[in-house]
């Protein structure tokens, strides 16, 4: 058996596509066979070098109704799921949307880019701060100072045993 059916390439550009949860580990990033397409009630991965499944959650609906319409094969007949085997060329545009699949976000441009930039520039990480962001009228709270109230008053230690 060869390659799977690469859903980024094939369906990337208009589409998210994740990893599948259960292939977590390192070793399967860019790995084809780990990637998904999960809609609301539908969910696509790769089977085979020519085939891509479907499987469909929920009642017998639209999806199923239009999947077996369109000559895909019907490969496990479940309770509750259903999952068909179809080969690229039958995801049409018109069965693609009606499977409410999550759209991939449109490219940022350079200015909106910046916008987010300087939007959480001052949450950003700075190395040795520990998040409080002292001002003029207040030290940071981490730094120990000899007494309570200040330099004059100093600490009493003699009842820590």
């Amino acid at each position: 058996m060869g390659p799977p059916v690469n859903l980024h390439k094939l369906l990337g550009d208009r589409f998210k596509v994740t990893r599948d949860e259960d292939m977590t580990d390192d070793t399967t990033r860019g790995d084809p066979w780990s990637f998904v397409i999960r809609g609301k009630r539908v969910c696509l991965y790769p089977h085979s070098s020519t085939l891509i499944a479907v499987e469909v959650d929920g009642s017998k609906g639209r999806v199923y109704r239009e999947l077996a319409r369109l000559g895909f094969t019907l490969y496990q007949d479940g309770d509750g799921e259903w999952t068909f085997h179809g080969t690229p060329a039958m995801f049409t545009d018109e069965l693609l949307g009606m499977m409410r699949l999550p759209k991939r976000p449109p490219p940022l441009t350079a200015e909106q880019r910046q916008a987010r930039i300087d939007r959480v520039a001052a949450y950003r990480f700075v190395a040795g701060h520990n998040g409080n962001k002292p001002s003029a009228d207040r030290p940071p709270e981490n730094v120990f100072f000899e007494g309570v109230n200040g330099p004059s008053e100093t600490r009493d230690d003699s009842r820590v045993t």
